[in-house]
């Protein structure tokens, strides 16, 4: 504008019409009025939102900065002003604002706890409420990753999982070192029910709602998926079929059931009598009268039966299940368990590729797959699935780690190596990786490293026989 005054009058005349502005910046020399003064009328303006002031003068002194601090300047650049400072500038605003509505979340959240009101709730509507004021200062300074983290953290807080999932891929684009964005990526996508969920995490949810039929059904189905976890898992079905309420909906009762059918049938063994299968054939039946077009209890239904030479009942039970129009990509997975099982790889491929158009980015499809090929030696199609998961989700070293595997076991040593570093960036404690890794380091007879990598992953799990046994295998020299 020509003068302050008219940059005045602008600004509470457009305010008037509800247009408001973020920045002003201003000369010191202006006519008539300096910066300084603009800046004082402008913050007595009592109906006017705050606004932040650049001031750009020829010649900065001690005095002018601590009076444009008293009036609330919030930078003041020497002229000629640069494109870098005048960034600079914006994202110390910007991060300056974002710490302050952070810091006045965290003491409301305090306020509270102390009133006793500490409800989950209460603390997520206070993270939600937090989200605008990030956002505007994400706008200013997109660069900078502290304001990409604040919001991240904030709508986590505020359980909008799917809404953090592009800042945290943002923050690692940034700095893929970054491990807390890392794990919240992998958190966030567990729990929008994209990536398989780990018991770890949904234990400590637990904590804080205990009588959630759902998250003990979650918590329950991560356990089904652990080595030695059906006890667990039974112990979660069991509690989730108990907090279930009439007015829940009938599936997921009927997922709590199934699930309890699968881990007892598991607990009954590889080969068990007709009477050990009596329990999980109850709990199909319960969840088929829940839910008559779940596919999945019709599968192992057929499993159960064709076990025990029922063919003609097992026959029924899949022809129930060809008569279903799979709704989500859980059904078409089950096919694809199916076909596998039954030795058809290209119907195995199509329920596959079915389920993944259903839902593009769902790795906990990739990744069960990915496992199913890989448990059947054939690593170049798992290889394919678990690199696809990864691209989705660059922060789940499970992902890697199977990759790592897959590779090794086509004595592609160099890649392993690389995915394998990578994974540790994400997770340094995980013994699997350190173990693994010294598994690709002997491949490649560097036994050097292949000892130091079996040495770590005894100290973070001393009891791991498979790390004793492979430094056993090294040569006596080392």
């Amino acid at each position: 504008m020509d003068s302050a005054k008219a940059a005045l009058d602008k600004i509470e005349a457009d305010a008037q019409k509800g247009v408001f502005y973020d920045f002003a910046i201003s000369s010191h020399l202006m006519k008539k009025l300096t910066g300084l003064q603009f800046a004082q009328l402008l913050a007595q303006k009592k109906k006017l939102p705050p606004m932040n002031i650049i001031l750009l003068a020829d010649a900065i002194n001690p005095q002018l900065r601590e009076e444009g601090e008293k009036i609330g300047i919030q930078a003041i650049l020497q002229n000629p002003v640069t494109a870098d400072q005048l960034k600079e500038a914006f994202g110390k605003i910007a991060v300056d604002a974002a710490d302050k509505a952070v810091q006045q979340m965290e003491a409301n959240a305090e306020m509270v706890k102390m009133s006793g009101d500490d409800s989950a709730e209460a603390l997520k509507n206070l993270c939600n409420s937090t989200v605008d004021t990030l956002k505007k200062c994400l706008e200013m300074a997109p660069w900078r990753r502290e304001l990409n983290s604040h919001l991240a953290r904030v709508y986590i807080g505020g359980e909008n999982y799917a809404q953090a999932i592009p800042i945290l891929k943002n923050i690692i684009k940034l700095d893929f070192t970054d491990k807390d964005a890392h794990h919240s990526l992998a958190l966030c996508y567990q729990r929008t029910g994209k990536s398989l969920e780990d018991a770890e995490s949904l234990l400590a949810l637990i904590e804080t709602r205990p009588a959630d039929a759902d998250l003990h059904c979650r918590l329950a189905q991560a356990y089904l998926l652990e080595e030695g976890g059906l006890e667990k898992a039974e112990a979660h079905f069991l509690k989730a079929l108990e907090l279930y309420g009439p007015n829940d909906p009938p599936r997921q009762k009927a997922r709590a059931h199934y699930g309890l059918a699968k881990t007892l049938y598991r607990k009954a063994g590889e080969k068990p009598d007709y009477g050990a299968c009596a329990p999980p054939l109850a709990e199909l039946k319960n969840a088929l009268r829940l839910d008559p077009v779940m596919l999945a209890p019709f599968f192992l239904l057929h499993t159960i039966l064709k076990n025990f030479g029922k063919d003609a009942e097992a026959a029924l039970a899949l022809e129930a299940a060809g008569k279903i129009t799979p709704a989500v990509p859980a059904d078409w997975l089950e096919w694809f368990f199916h076909y596998m099982d039954a030795g058809d790889i290209p119907k195995a491929e199509d329920a596959l590729q079915k389920a993944l158009v259903m839902d593009t980015e769902n790795q906990a499809v990739l990744v069960l797959a990915g496992e199913a090929w890989f448990r059947r030696q054939i690593y170049d199609k798992a290889i394919v699935l678990f690199e696809r998961a990864i691209q989705i989700n660059p922060s789940d070293p499970r992902l890697y780690n199977w990759l790592g595997m897959s590779h090794r076991r086509l004595k592609q040593g160099a890649k392993a190596l690389e995915i394998y570093k990578k994974a540790l960036i994400m997770d340094p404690d995980d013994f699997n990786l350190h173990y693994n890794l010294g598994r690709v380091h002997f491949m490649l007879k560097d036994y050097a490293n292949a000892r130091k990598s079996y040495d770590e992953a005894l100290r973070l799990n001393p009891g791991l026989a498979e790390a004793k046994e492979a430094l056993g295998q090294l040569p006596a020299a080392l």
